[in-house]
This record gives structure tokens, C-alpha cells and sequence, in this order.
């Protein structure tokens, strides 16, 4: 195992054995941690996604959900840390609630991370305030994940983190 990096799974989907599988799967193909979207899951399969967690290493549950569907991602991540099986949560870093779910967290013993995700791509000013802005949550680490369609945006983000980890 790399010691300065790990190498997350992320797993996703609308039928619960094909999740199960996906994540035996990834445990195979020797991930360190595996990500479960429950925004990209239905919310039918929310608790039963939980229970039947694969518990082979740190499973964390992500729920990128603000504005409209702030309450499904606060329920989904509450309902995470319940979870003998789960690790940590991922929140999204402009979530409503990001205070509340991280003193959750906090309280649950279990990791904290606020990530930042955008359909659009982002200036390095913005992305720079953004990590600045994660750093104040005290997350286990920094994440920001924007949709690049040129390289000169593909390379902000890149020279955000170097800055950002630098810093």
C-alpha cells in the first residue's frame, strides 16, 4: 500500500445488488477506501445500501445534494453515520447544513470531508477561496471537483491544489 496516497472506489446505482457487487469488486481490485454516492442511489435503497455495506476496509458515503435537495443529503449523511459499517461521510462544501453534519461527524467518531463539485468550470481565484474555505471545516482533506473542457481550465484546478497543498 502507497503510504502517501490512497486509492478510493467510488460506487453508484439504481439496483442494490449491483452496488454490493461493485464494491466486492473494488475491494478485489485493491482500492484503499471506497466512496458510496448515495445521490447517484435511489433514495429507496438508502438504508438498505447502508446495511449491506461491504465492510473490507474505510467506507465513506458522499451526498453532493445543496439547495433543493439539502434535506435527502442531511438525512442520507445523519443516516450514515449510524452505520456500524460506515466510516466517514463526504458533504458537499456549500451544503446548507455543512456545520451541523461536520459536528455530527465530529460526535459519531467518524471522518468528515466537505468537497466542492461543479458542472462548470471555476477561476483560480474561486478555487483557491475554495480551499481556503474547506481548511476552516477541518476536513480529513481538501476536494474540489469542477468540470474542465479545455486545458487551460484543467490546469487551473491543477495549479489551485499545488498552491492550495503548498500553502
Amino acid at each position: 500500500m502507497n503510504k502517501e496516497h490512497s486509492f478510493w472506489g467510488t460506487v453508484s446505482g439504481g439496483d442494490l445488488d449491483d452496488i454490493v457487487r461493485q464494491q466486492h469488486d473494488l475491494w478485489d481490485w485493491g482500492v484503499s477506501t471506497i466512496e458510496i454516492r448515495t445521490d447517484l442511489v435511489p433514495v429507496r435503497l438508502h438504508s438498505d445500501v447502508l446495511r449491506t455495506a461491504v465492510n473490507r476496509g474505510p467506507t465513506y458515503v458522499a451526498h453532493f445534494g445543496t439547495g433543493a435537495h439539502a434535506g435527502i443529503s442531511c438525512q442520507s449523511l445523519l443516516e450514515a453515520l449510524e452505520s456500524p459499517t460506515i466510516g466517514g461521510i463526504v458533504c458537499h462544501s456549500r451544503l446548507e447544513s455543512v456545520s451541523e453534519i461536520r459536528h455530527a461527524a465530529s460526535e459519531a467518531g467518524k471522518g468528515f470531508i466537505a468537497a466542492f463539485h461543479s458542472q462548470t468550470p471555476i477561476t483560480l481565484d474561486e478555487a483557491l477561496a475554495e480551499y481556503a474555505y474547506q481548511a476552516t471545516l477541518e476536513p480529513l482533506f481538501r476536494k474540489i471537483a469542477a468540470r474542465a473542457v479545455t486545458v487551460e481550465e484543467a490546469l487551473t484546478l491543477v495549479m489551485a491544489t499545488h498552491r492550495a497543498s503548498a500553502a
